[in-house]
């Protein structure tokens, strides 16, 4: 951390180097660090789709589901094709009691592959 702390030192216009810092403070447990520097990369970077989905990550671990939704849905807006983003709104639209929410996100990832959401909509009776 403290190598690319000194890279954004000398050069704070490396863009990839605020994601990196996210990964590593995530990693670390530190949510509320990884957020932004994963915020500093969207700053950079408006179509950073794996930023915006990290972030709903976090805010997720962090009990914050509205957060979570609002940061994954933003990535699919920006990558329609994002399953594991679909998925997940699911379990928190699920976790959120809003199931007709919970079956439309999980239908989107069905359909684009996800196993998970497949075998949940099986097991509960529901198409995709």
């Amino acid at each position: 951390i403290a190598c690319f702390e000194k890279i954004i030192e000398i050069n704070p216009y490396y863009d990839e180097v605020y994601f990196v810092m996210g990964l590593f403070y995530y990693d670390k447990g530190e949510l509320d660090k990884a957020i932004f520097y994963w915020q500093k990369a969207i700053e950079r970077n408006l179509d950073d789709d794996a930023a915006y989905y990290n972030i709903g990550i976090s805010y997720y671990n962090k009990g914050e589901l509205d957060n979570a939704i609002y940061y994954w849905q933003k990535a699919v807006e920006i990558n329609p094709n994002l399953e594991q983003a679909y998925y997940n709104m699911g379990v928190a639209y699920i976790d959120k009691d809003d199931i007709e929410q919970a079956i439309y996100s999980l239908q989107k990832a069905a359909r684009l592959g996800n196993k998970e959401a497949q075998n949940y909509l099986r097991k509960n009776g529901y198409s995709w």
